[in-house]
């Protein structure tokens, strides 16, 4: 499994600069190939701004990428493409590792148990506005399903889906550890471009199937830039586990996603394969 995606990551938030600026890249250098003492993922200029990018992926937690990387829920995401209305999501809680001391055909079981129950419950639940959690359904563990799991619905933009969220202790504290621990290795970069004139941009990308929201992440870190008396300009988390692709406004300056109320300009949608490879990676 491709871990992340750097190079069409980094070249959806350029061509949402390029949108704003009206005005398209130019001079395109990778100071991490060329060995600048910032070594930066990308630079350009646009409009005749110099603009400085980094690209980190995140995880929620130590290892979740090793989890999903088993993709034992594929299956059931694939059942319900298609399946769930347009502008919803069902959010289905598990534990952390739940299938993975499991034979394929416990495996296959407890698929078959959980698509008959979320067909089921999943449009008695009520629908909780983007960003906001109702009172889920929770479903027990027994011998086709052995372990506990909960079921939300929610609006999200795009087309319907099914996520799967794998629950660990202290998960809020995991996730802004791991936030600030990115921040420490990239802001000092981004700065040296900053004081050389740039615009500097911090791009994060998660593949997690929503473990890790925009809203987790816009709270973990405005809460890590606590720390630092010089921030990127702008920081944005391309969500790169579903097709489309999503883009979320992060913080631009001073605004952050919670000063918006357009859901146009929270998120937006970018298809992969309308995008080019702007780096190395």
């Amino acid at each position: 499994m491709k871990r992340f995606n750097e190079c069409k990551a980094c070249d959806a938030v350029v061509s949402r600069i390029e949108s704003r600026e009206h005005s398209t890249r130019e001079s395109v250098r990778s100071p991490e190939k060329e060995g600048d003492v910032a070594r930066i993922e990308l630079t350009c200029t646009i409009g005749g701004q110099l603009f400085a990018f980094e690209h980190t992926g995140i995880e929620a937690f130590d290892g979740q990428i090793d989890i999903e990387v088993q993709r034992h829920f594929q299956p059931l995401r694939t059942v319900f493409s298609g399946k769930i209305p347009q502008g919803e999501n069902y959010d289905l809680h598990v534990p952390a590792g739940a299938t993975l001391n499991l034979t394929q055909k416990q495996i296959g079981k407890a698929l078959s148990a959980l698509e008959a129950w979320i067909e089921i419950e999943g449009p008695k639940l009520k629908l909780a506005p983007l960003g906001r959690s109702e009172t889920p359904v929770e479903r027990p563990a027994d011998a086709a399903v052995p372990f506990r799991v909960r079921l939300y619905r929610c609006a999200f933009p795009g087309p319907g889906q099914l996520s799967i969220a794998h629950l660990v202790d202290n998960l809020a504290d995991l996730r802004e550890t791991r936030i600030e621990r990115a921040c420490r290795r990239k802001y000092g970069k981004l700065e040296k471009w900053k004081k050389r004139g740039a615009r500097t941009v911090l791009i994060l990308e998660e593949n997690d199937i929503q473990l890790t929201s925009a809203i987790d992440v816009s709270r973990s870190l405005l809460e890590a830039e606590k720390s630092f008396t010089i921030v990127p300009d702008e920081v944005y988390l391309v969500t790169t586990s579903i097709n489309p692709w999503y883009v979320w406004f992060i913080r631009v300056d001073r605004r952050s996603f919670f000063d918006l109320t357009d859901p146009n300009e929270r998120a937006w949608e970018v298809d992969p394969d309308a995008l080019v490879p702007i780096t190395a990676r």
